[in-house]
C-alpha cells in the first residue's frame, strides 16, 4: 500500500508516505524509493532523502550504487544527501569521484557535503583534491576542509609550508574558517610567503577569521609590491574592524592604483566613524577615476542610513 501511494497524486499523500516508509524501516522499500525520487516536488524529494537513511547502514551499499550509476540527476542529487546523512567512510572515494566527474553541478554539490559531514575519515581525499585542475573541485575540497573544521586542524598544518604554491594557498584559505586561535601563527607566518598568491589568501584568511591579534601584521602587508595582496588586506583589515584600523586605512586612499583606493573605501564600510565619512566624502567629491568617486558616494549613502 505505501509503495502504491508513492505514485499518487496527491503529493501530501506522497510524502507521509516516503516518511511512513521511514519509520518502518524495511530495507526492501529502498529500491522503490530510489525510484521515487524522480518526483518533480522538491517536499517529496526532501522526505525521501530523510527517510532512506532511517533504513539503516544496509540502504548504504545501494545508495552508492545509485549515485554512481542512476541516469536520472534528480536521484544522484536525493541518493548524494542521504549518503551525507550516513557520513560513512566506506563511500568517501566515490563521493571524490562524484565530485570530480558527475555531469550534473547539484549533484557535485551534494557530494561536496556529504564529504564534509564525513569529518575526519574524509581529510586526507580532500586534502589530494586541493590541488585538482579543477577550480570547481579544488575550491569545494578548501569549503569541505573548513567546514569539518577543528578535527581538520592537525592534518592541514603540515601544508602550511608545502613546497607547492597551490597547497599552501588552498590550506590557508581552509583555515581562515576554522574558528580556533592556533591558526594564527602560521597565517601570520604565511603573510611573509615569497609566493603573492599565498600572502593573498593569508590575508583574506585573516580577515575571514576576524584575528584581531594579527592587525600589526595585516598592515605592513598594505605595503605590498602585489596590487591583489594589498587589495586582500585593506578588505581583511575592514572585516576584522576597530576604528585603530582606519588611520592605516585612510592612507591609503591615497594610493596612485584606483583599485586599491577601490578596495579601501569597501573596506572603510565596515569602519564607520567621523573620520570614515569626512575621508569618503572627500574622495566622492575629488577621486580622479569616476567608478572610485561613485563606490564613495554607495558607501556614503550605506552608512548614513
Amino acid at each position: 500500500m505505501l509503495l502504491e501511494q508513492l505514485k499518487d497524486p496527491d503529493i501530501s499523500i506522497r510524502c507521509a508516505a516516503a516518511r511512513a516508509l521511514g519509520e518502518a524501516g524495511d530495507i526492501a522499500a529502498l529500491p522503490a524509493m530510489i525510484e521515487a525520487c524522480t518526483d518533480p516536488h522538491g517536499y517529496m524529494r526532501l522526505a525521501l532523502v530523510e527517510s532512506m537513511p532511517k533504513l539503516g547502514v544496509a540502504a548504504v551499499e545501494p545508495l552508492m550504487q545509485a549515485l554512481q550509476g542512476h541516469p536520472d540527476p534528480m536521484v544522484r542529487r536525493s541518493v548524494g544527501k542521504s549518503l551525507a546523512i550516513f557520513a560513512d567512510p566506506r563511500a568517501v572515494p566515490l563521493l571524490v569521484e562524484t565530485l570530480k566527474h558527475d555531469p550534473d553541478l547539484v549533484t557535485r554539490n551534494a557530494a561536496a557535503g556529504a564529504l564534509c559531514r564525513t569529518g575526519e575519515p574524509a581529510i586526507p581525499a580532500l586534502i589530494a583534491l586541493l590541488t585538482d585542475h579543477d577550480e570547481y573541485v579544488s575550491g569545494a575540497a578548501i569549503w569541505a576542509l573548513g567546514s569539518i573544521g577543528l578535527p581538520a586542524l592537525g592534518q592541514l598544518l603540515p601544508y602550511v609550508t608545502h613546497t607547492n604554491k597551490q597547497i599552501r594557498s588552498a590550506v590557508i584559505s581552509a583555515l581562515g574558517s576554522i574558528p580556533d586561535p592556533s591558526v594564527v601563527e602560521p597565517l601570520v607566518a604565511a603573510l611573509c610567503d615569497p609566493e603573492a598568491q599565498v600572502r593573498g589568501s593569508a590575508a583574506r584568511a585573516l580577515g575571514l577569521g576576524k584575528h584581531a591579534q594579527a592587525m600589526t601584521a595585516l598592515k605592513g602587508l598594505l605595503q605590498d609590491t602585489d596590487l591583489e595582496v594589498r587589495r586582500d588586506t585593506a578588505i581583511a583589515l575592514g572585516e576584522i574592524g576597530g576604528l585603530h584600523a582606519v588611520p592605516v586605512l585612510l592612507e591609503t586612499l591615497n594610493d596612485p592604483d584606483p583599485e586599491m583606493r577601490k578596495a579601501t573605501v569597501m573596506a572603510l564600510k565596515r569602519l564607520p566613524c567621523k573620520e570614515t565619512i569626512q575621508a569618503l566624502e572627500t574622495i566622492a567629491a575629488t577621486d580622479t577615476q569616476e567608478n572610485v568617486r561613485a563606490l564613495a558616494t554607495m558607501t556614503l549613502k550605506f552608512l548614513k542610513v
